[in-house]
């Protein structure tokens, strides 16, 4: 049973002061003692109770929801404030709350980059055996960059606008980001486990192929993109070409230095 504070002090200054002395201290450093404990439970109470992680977790969860509302207005506002404060109005808030997206329409295409990688990589482990099961690796990374491509197609018309804002030297770190999520996942989704040196040349080969295939798909008007597909297709065999050389080459590079450290 826990005391209030002031009837303790009473207790205290009366047992100091009222009771023999050879009671006096011994009374009242229990009651000090008592005092000290409450005190202790009451700071613990309060930290646990902090209403700073309730607001922390309500506000993460208007920036997600703000975030999430305004990929539906991107299609007529653009990736923008104007898109972010249209969801501001769909949710009933204040156009003020928009002022928790701290990098505005940069945060926003990241946002999309980010769900579209989720989604990604969701989408791979659900098709895994069927990826697994293509003979070789270019059909099998073909099949998993157009999956990821194909997530663009709903925002093709606003997405070179996306691309301007992601490629900002401010924003380029978070981009990179997430073009290297989805890179590592269509490689992993391909089988390969390289992890030696090749691993940083096969991620910045497939950038060019993954990026240049975006592009491509900017300008192509052909029936479901099927032109993009084949460019993809394309690039794909230059690449793992390359590879194929570069691999061989390392190869006999590794041989002569074993070759030599053993002389």
């Amino acid at each position: 049973m826990q005391i209030a504070m002031p009837v303790i002090e009473k207790l205290y200054f009366h047992a100091k002061y009222s009771l023999p002395p050879a009671f006096a201290n011994i009374t009242a450093f229990r009651i000090s003692q008592s005092f000290c404990n409450q005190s202790i439970q009451s700071f613990e109470g309060f930290q646990q109770s902090d209403p700073s992680t309730s607001n922390r977790e309500d506000t993460s969860d208007l920036r997600l929801a703000l975030l999430n509302s305004a990929l539906g207005h991107v299609k007529r506002c653009g990736w923008s404030q104007a898109a972010l404060e249209a969801a501001a109005a769909e949710l009933n808030i204040s156009p003020a709350s928009t002022g928790l997206i701290k990098r505005r329409e940069a945060e926003l295409v990241e946002h999309a980059m980010k769900l579209w990688n989720h989604q990604f990589e969701t989408e791979l482990e659900r098709r895994n055996a069927d990826i697994m099961g293509m003979k070789e690796t270019r059909h099998r990374l073909a099949t998993a960059l157009r999956m990821r491509l194909e997530m663009v197609h709903p925002y093709i018309d606003t997405w070179p606008q996306a691309l301007s804002i992601a490629a900002r030297p401010s924003n380029l770190p978070h981009s990179l980001k997430y073009l290297f999520e989805l890179l590592d996942s269509a490689w992993h989704a391909s089988g390969e486990q390289t992890t030696d040196v090749r691993w940083y040349t096969q991620r910045g080969m497939l950038a060019a192929v993954y990026c240049s295939t975006e592009l491509y798909m900017l300008s192509d008007h052909s029936p479901e993109y099927e032109e993009t597909w084949q460019a993809l297709d394309r690039r794909l065999s230059e690449m793992l070409m390359i590879q194929d050389v570069s691999t061989k080459g390392f190869g006999v590079l590794q041989q002569r230095v074993e070759e030599a450290l053993k002389k």
